[in-house]
């Protein structure tokens, strides 16, 4: 049932992190082995953004990658994880392939044989050296070994699960087992895929305590890891540096993105007032006219129509600009719509908020046709 692996190597201080805080899965392992699979176990809910989601999810990864690193053989479970991560799959509202089916692929790829009948039908090929179809016996049974895999229909229906699988699901992922072998990022995103914040926190620290010479890329890095560790506040300075490096040369697209994150930051932090300075001095000092048919523009209307709603001291001039920029960007979308819809009601505009209303159902039925079409 169980192949326990003892870790002789002496590993990485990081990787001992990550894998001690894996091994808490062990418990429950156990308890799925005695009948309790319910952490485990596709678990649907509707979320009032994301649609249909799976509770569960996250529990399931960390039991995968708990199986994978520590190289436990148990085709039982592994093949129940599978069926329970394809309900995911095939009604996720936002698809995708994830890392869960990935790591489970790679599980089951192994168990995919089909012994029995793979050795008798190399007893009846002939591929001695003097047989003339010794090529076309070859490749015969190189096809059908291929396809005669006893899991080879769960793989299948893995790739029809939705549109990301068909396009980007494939048997032939590899990742390696060897957790050993991972660097210091490499363990902070699989803590950050697996959610253990506690231990991302503690790698973060130590890769920005390595880090002797700061760029832009490596700002941004920093600045996804402590967004998803909520710490937002410690993003202020780094997107004030990000806003400064662009500031000497670089392209409208990137100032506009830049002042967007840093105003969204603001934003998120509940300091309007700074984020509304920011505003005003994008729409003041850069031509962000470049950018009015990008998407990035959407992401300024959006800003400006959820700082209305703050009463900051210039709402109505903020509330003006922002009405008649949204009936010039013709990329509307969900959110946009929403943050508009409530800035004309909390500026009482109330006729206009009806005309979005009114739009916004006849875009959300448009779109929902498109997506049925699509599947």
């Amino acid at each position: 049932m169980e192949n326990t692996k003892i870790h002789n190597t002496k590993e990485k201080d990081y990787v001992a992190l990550l894998r001690n805080k894996i091994l808490e899965q062990r418990e429950i392992y156990y308890a799925f082995k005695t009948g309790k699979n319910e952490t485990v176990c596709y678990k649907e809910y509707i979320d009032d953004i994301y649609g249909t989601q799976d509770a569960n999810y996250i529990n399931r990864l960390r039991m995968a990658c708990f199986l994978f690193y520590e190289k436990i053989d148990d085709e039982e479970m592994i093949v129940s994880l599978f069926q329970e991560e394809l309900k995911d799959r095939t009604t996720n509202s936002f698809q995708g392939i994830g890392l869960s089916l990935e790591v489970l692929t790679c599980l089951l790829k192994k168990y995919n044989s089909a012994p029995e009948k793979e050795q008798i039908f190399k007893k009846n090929a002939d591929f001695s050296p003097n047989n003339n179809k010794k090529r076309k016996s070859k490749k015969a049974a190189s096809e059908y070994n291929e396809k005669s895999g006893k899991y080879d229909d769960l793989f299948l229906q893995a790739k029809n699960a939705n549109f990301d699988c068909a396009c980007g699901y494939s048997t032939d992922i590899f990742i390696n087992n060897d957790l050993n072998a991972s660097d210091l990022l490499d363990c902070i995103f699989l803590s950050q895929d697996l959610d253990y914040k506690d231990v991302m926190d503690l790698l973060v620290a130590q890769w920005r305590d390595s880090v002797t010479e700061w760029d832009f890329d490596k700002r941004e890095t920093l600045i996804r890891f402590y967004s998803f560790l909520e710490k937002e506040t410690k993003n202020i300075e780094l997107y004030q540096k990000q806003l400064e490096s662009v500031l000497s040369g670089g392209k409208v697209f990137d100032i506009v993105s830049a002042y967007c994150k840093i105003i969204r930051c603001f934003t998120d932090i509940g300091e309007y007032k700074n984020a509304c300075c920011y505003l005003n001095e994008v729409l003041k000092t850069v031509d962000y006219r470049q950018v009015c048919k990008f998407r990035l523009f959407g992401d300024l209307l959006e800003a400006a129509f959820e700082l209305i709603q703050k009463n900051p001291e210039e709402k109505e001039e903020l509330w003006n600009w922002a009405k008649n920029e949204f009936e010039q960007y013709k990329q509307r979308y969900g959110n946009l719509y929403k943050k508009a819809i409530a800035a004309a009601e909390s500026e009482n505009d109330l006729l206009y908020a009806e005309k979005l209303q009114k739009e916004y159902k006849d875009w959300w039925e448009s779109t929902r046709i498109v997506s049925v079409c699509k599947r």
